[in-house]
């Protein structure tokens, strides 16, 4: 255990001189990008690079003090229940951070990091829009040390009742740890094989046509000069020649999703010690985030064909928070579960409840006719526009209404809702199927929905909105039954002394 004396102003590793004077540099060089660019391009007669020169030194020198003077004054501590950060060396300020409004907290470590040895500490609180506390050089053992006097001092969250049993437990670095699920280099390539590579591809046409642009503005002649010729060489291709290119840029994009997986999944686990979830993943930017158990309000899962054969789907992990920001905040990603640790995570983070489900409860299928029926005139309108120039347009129309049969009718068969005595579980889906599971006591609000025409049917809709921003949908139901959900879905937040954040 660390016994550093937290309640000493502490200063943050000397390595992190380098972080600031990179962070003051990119702050100033943002200031004035647009005068540099004008001095790059303005032509002079006069030869002006030793004022170029001391301009630049001028703003080292200036970027260099600030640098020091930041680190100086920047301090951190625990004064009795508050986490204090003070910095500023003109504009003096201190932040003080109630240790009960502490909800996570996080260790990263970039590439730049891992080469000076050290990593960042970032405190997330309830009802911050970003993160408010965040320390950008320290050491490791001293990260983890300020992490559990943190943790000491912050309400504990209740235990779960429920051990989650695994094999790996005896390999967990820390005895009151257990790991639940960790991903092997195997199970990353899998990831990799069943990633949307068409999100890849377009992202290689972007960079191409920034590259394009980009030179164009300079060498606006050459490039023209070389268009024109590219164009002209590409009108002669032969339908092979079309293929190789197609197959190269679908290598190209399927080597692109390989490598954002690993660099963004390499060595994820996930441990638990009946209180929070601990993950650890990353390849050149290594993250740390600790996952109060108390603050889970859903699980979402996505799977689809190639998944399924692969035997895996991907989870995500939605916590509370009362901020804007809550994609980059508050939302875990793993990208490879299967069943079993599905079951382990559930168990953990849920609770064990052996409750029989209610029967599944379907949407009404007006909502997916109609959804098909506009889907169909929009693509209509397009096709009578574009049919007398290009005629096998009709050909695609027709393909496409054929998917879009297909698809609806899955989506009506996929989309289900159904609840036992603490769990709520929406499934959903066309091609793939996604579902959402939520603890019935969590609910942060129910509305009840009937438009015109669905009280003409005698239908209705429920939405339930949680604390993670995220809200689940159960539309066009019978409307007596939408009601008695409604209800019960109301009994059981009232009747619950559960914390649900």
């Amino acid at each position: 255990m660390n016994n550093k004396d937290w309640s000493v102003p502490q200063r943050q590793a000397p390595a992190g001189l380098i972080l600031f004077f990179g962070n003051n540099f990119r702050k100033l060089f943002k200031i004035f990008f647009p005068v540099l660019i004008a001095l790059v391009l303005h032509k002079s007669d006069s030869d002006k690079t030793m004022l170029y020169l001391w301009a630049g030194l001028g703003i080292l020198v200036m970027v260099t003090i600030s640098t020091i003077l930041s680190y100086h004054y920047f301090r951190f501590f625990i004064d009795q229940n508050e986490f204090v950060l003070q910095k500023g060396f003109l504009k003096k300020v201190r932040l003080s951070v109630p240790l009960e409004r502490i909800q996570t907290i996080n260790i990263k470590e970039n590439i730049i990091q891992k080469i000076l040895g050290v990593v960042s500490l970032e405190v997330d609180t309830a009802g911050a829009g970003s993160v408010e506390v965040k320390l950008i050089a320290i050491k490791y053992s001293l990260a983890k040390g300020l992490e559990e006097a943190l943790k000491r001092s912050v309400k504990a969250a209740p235990e779960v009742t429920t051990k989650v049993q695994t094999e790996d437990a005896e390999t967990s670095p820390n005895p009151k740890e257990r790991i639940i699920m960790q991903l092997s280099p195997f199970d990353l390539l899998k990831v990799s094989i069943s990633e949307n590579h068409f999100r890849s591809f377009m992202l290689v046409l972007v960079l191409v046509n920034w590259i394009y642009t980009q030179f164009k503005n300079f060498y606006a002649e050459e490039i023209s000069r070389l268009a024109k010729e590219g164009i002209a060489t590409a009108e002669h291709f032969n339908f092979t020649i079309w293929i190789y290119i197609f197959i190269f840029m679908m290598t190209l994009s399927i080597a692109i999703s390989f490598a954002m997986v690993f660099l963004r999944f390499f060595g994820f686990r996930l441990a638990g010690n009946g209180k929070t979830f601990r993950i650890r993943f990353g390849l050149l930017n290594k993250r740390e985030i600790n996952v109060p158990l108390s603050k889970i309000q859903i699980i979402s899962g996505h799977t689809n064909p190639l998944r399924k054969l692969l035997d895996f789907q991907s989870l995500i992990i939605r916590q509370a928070t009362s901020g804007s920001n809550i994609k980059k905040k508050q939302v875990i990603a793993v990208p490879a579960c299967r069943r079993d640790n599905l079951i382990k995570i559930e168990k953990a983070a849920f609770g064990e409840d052996n409750s029989e489900f209610s029967p599944a409860l379907r949407s009404h299928p007006i909502l997916f006719i109609r959804s098909f029926v506009l889907l169909s005139l929009a693509i209509l309108t397009f096709t009578l526009f574009a049919v007398k120039k290009y005629p096998v347009v009709w050909w695609a129309f027709a393909i496409l209404e054929l998917y879009f049969v297909i698809a609806f009718i899955l989506a009506y068969h996929k989309r289900r809702f159904r609840l036992n005595d603490s769990l709520i579980e929406i499934t959903k889906g066309m091609i793939g199927t996604s579902f959402h599971h939520m603890l019935s006591y969590k609910i942060q609000a129910v509305k009840f929905r009937q438009t015109i025409l669905q009280k003409r049917r005698k239908l209705a809709g429920i939405t339930i909105y949680s604390a993670s921003g995220e809200s689940l949908k159960i539309p066009y139901i019978d409307e007596k039954q939408a009601m008695d959900i409604y209800n019960y879905l109301l009994y059981k937040t009232e009747i619950t002394n559960k914390p649900w954040m």
